[in-house]
């Protein structure tokens, strides 16, 4: 992996290579010729600096940029300048943070035998004690920085693992989340499921088989209709009579079934989740409500997509407020609003009835139990009319 510098750091390697480099030339008292050699030897040095990050900072182009510092010695009329030896260790530096380890360490071994190569021609022509310390002074001061370029390369490494194991982690903390979301999601499904199959085969059925003894009942009134049509008693018309009454309580009691039976499919289909949204069960609902009863029911609702639960909760929460209106409220009118705003689901109910103080029963109880089981809020107020205000999230149960 190549890591970039920031602008800064070539920013102020030029500033100190050019303090350095107006040093080491105020040292050299140099020729006119010389001067112009070195002046054009740094120029390409700071050009090539330059270039050289937009070629990828391959390793093999820094030891053009050790070629260049060799140059600028070899022309010093001083057998080591140390000025331009500084441009050695910038250049070890610079590897140290950009490369990786084992990179770092080959351009660190050319550039410092590159540096040492004039010290180890002057121990072979000239054998004394200064020559010996100076070779030993900067075969240490390299062996230092290239010591801290491969502190530098560690600690870029040690961060890289660290990051690509939080990488990991993170991942893994993701997988084991989504993981739990669907076996909650699965047990949720499943727990939904085994209940709408106890409703199915207990409820549902003895609703059925009420539905299937009223028809029973309601054919056998019907027999006996005709068996009276042929007697021509006296007391043929208040016998008729009686049947009548009892045969409009048995024609009721059986609509009631059927809507019971309706409402317990409809429940069942929401526990299982066959249902994309609950707003067309509540349509439905009003459709049949205003079937079955005289009272008009005004609905204005927006397409919403809603979760199993929330639409069983909004469906029940509607067909408590509008039986409440007319059970108590006596009311030929219900309106109920259903919208979406941000990221709630908000529904007001309101009714033409009787309205005035009300008492909170187990039906009201239970609604107001049931949204607030998805983390929604219902509200009641009496009044000139009865009113139901009150949302819950969209798409997330609590």
């Amino acid at each position: 992996m190549i890591k970039s510098l920031p602008v800064r750091w070539y920013l102020l390697k030029i500033i100190v290579s050019l303090i350095s480099f107006l040093l080491a030339l105020s040292f050299e008292d140099a020729s006119r010729q010389r001067s112009v050699i070195l002046i054009v030897l740094f120029a390409l040095f700071i050009i090539w600096d330059y270039v050289r990050p937009t070629l990828k900072n391959r390793w093999p182009l820094f030891l053009l940029d050790g070629t260049i510092i060799f140059l600028m010695e070899y022309y010093s009329k001083f057998l080591v300048n140390y000025f331009f030896h500084l441009f050695y260790l910038g250049i070890i530096l610079e590897a140290g943070f950009v490369f990786e380890r084992w990179q770092a360490n080959t351009v660190s071994a050319i550039i410092g035998i590159t540096a040492l190569s004039k010290f180890i021609y002057a121990l072979i022509v000239m054998w004394n004690a200064m020559t010996v310390a100076e070779f030993l002074f900067n075969f240490f001061a390299l062996a230092f920085i290239i010591t801290l370029s491969n502190y530098a390369a560690v600690q870029r490494e040690s961060r890289k693992e660290k990051d690509e194991l939080y990488g990991e982690l993170l991942e893994a903390y993701r997988k084991l989340r989504d993981y739990s979301e669907k076996v909650e999601e699965a047990s949720a499904l499943k727990e939904r499921t085994r209940i709408a199959r106890e409703i199915h085969d207990t409820l549902g059925h003895r609703i059925v088989s009420l539905i299937m003894q009223l028809e029973m009942v309601l054919r056998f009134i019907r027999s006996k209709d005709m068996e009276h049509n042929q007697d021509h008693s006296q007391n043929s018309g208040i016998d008729n009579n009686v049947e009548i009454k009892i045969r409009e309580m048995v024609d009721r009691t059986l609509q009631e079934a059927r809507a019971a039976l309706a409402d317990t499919r409809s429940a069942i289909n929401a526990l299982k989740g066959r249902e994309s949204s609950g707003i067309d069960a509540v349509m439905e609902l009003a459709r049949n409500f205003e079937k079955n009863t005289s009272v008009k029911v005004d609905i204005k609702a927006q397409e919403i997509g809603l979760l199993p639960e929330q639409s069983v909760v909004l469906y029940r929460v509607v067909q408590e407020a509008i039986t409440n209106a007319v059970k108590h409220g006596k009311a030929t009118m219900v309106k109920v609003d259903i919208k979406e705003e941000g990221d709630k689901v908000i529904f007001d109910i309101s009714d033409n009835g009787t309205g005035g103080e009300y008492k909170e029963g187990f039906g009201l109880e239970n609604m107001k139990q049931r949204v607030e089981a998805i983390g929604g809020k219902l509200e009641v107020s009496g009044g000139e009319k009865f009113t139901i205000h009150g949302g819950f999230p969209v798409g997330r149960v609590v």
